[in-house]
């Protein structure tokens, strides 16, 4: 599923750039082709947005020509964070050193610790942190450390990371929507991660039933306040205005 994820962000992050609203156009514009070949070329392209082929390194590669971020995204972190077969020590390990200290700290401690509890307030800021980064990465982080503490049997620790994810979730929702993944993702959190995390799941309090509807409401909100101020906000000064908001 992850794999699934990653593609149709892949693909809708190349059609944002490009501004068209076909699959046909995306194809055409990253990979031309003769017209005996349109059909079939078409129908892999189609799969791209559906997230049921995944694309080659040779067209990962023509996208490229075009922008770098889609290549960005299909290899983020948060795709191998989220895959219940990989290690979360080896995913961890290997986000060492390239996030902030905030979450080199949560890293660090989730791999070396043998203590089962720590200063609450010391988790939290962190992971407010990661919240207020509003990417993937930080969503990638929180979500390996929920993994983590499940493996060491923490539940109430995993729960608390996960409880932040989800922050995190509805923090980057319009984004999630606009790449095609909002719902799929949310549901994956709530339905297949958190079952196998934690023990005490039932006290998720994350519904991805509501979760489009949350992302909705916080993004009037946001409108209000640019209208308000009659200016648009910038990516910081929304992050930090819909933390405010969730109280995070």
């Amino acid at each position: 599923m992850p794999e699934v994820f990653a593609t149709i962000s892949w693909f809708y992050a190349l059609q944002l750039h490009l501004g068209v609203n076909t699959v046909v156009a995306v194809q055409r514009a990253t990979e031309p082709t003769t017209p005996e070949r349109a059909a079939a070329v078409s129908r892999r392209w189609r799969a791209y947005k559906s997230g049921k082929q995944k694309p080659s390194a040779q067209t990962v590669n023509l996208a490229e020509k075009l922008t770098s971020w889609p290549r960005a995204i299909l290899h983020s972190p948060l795709w191998d964070a989220l895959r219940l077969g990989r290690s979360p020590d080896t995913v961890a390990r290997k986000l060492l050193g390239t996030t902030s200290k905030e979450g080199d700290d949560l890293l660090k401690w989730m791999l070396d610790r043998h203590e089962s509890h720590s200063d609450p307030r010391w988790i939290r800021k962190r992971c407010r942190a990661m919240v207020a980064r509003g990417n993937l990465e930080g969503l990638a982080i929180l979500t390996v450390c929920v993994k983590l503490a499940g493996k060491r049997d923490a539940s109430s620790l995993a729960l608390t990371f996960y409880r932040h994810a989800t922050d995190c979730l509805v923090i980057l929702g319009s984004w999630l929507y606009a790449h095609g993944i909002a719902q799929a993702l949310a549901e994956y959190y709530e339905k297949i991660l958190l079952p196998a995390y934690c023990q005490d799941h039932q006290f998720g309090v994350f519904s991805s039933d509501h979760y489009l509807r949350a992302v909705y409401r916080l993004d009037r909100a946001i409108l209000a306040i640019q209208k308000k101020d009659s200016r648009k906000l910038t990516t910081e000064e929304v992050i930090t205005a819909m933390v405010k908001i969730l109280d995070i």
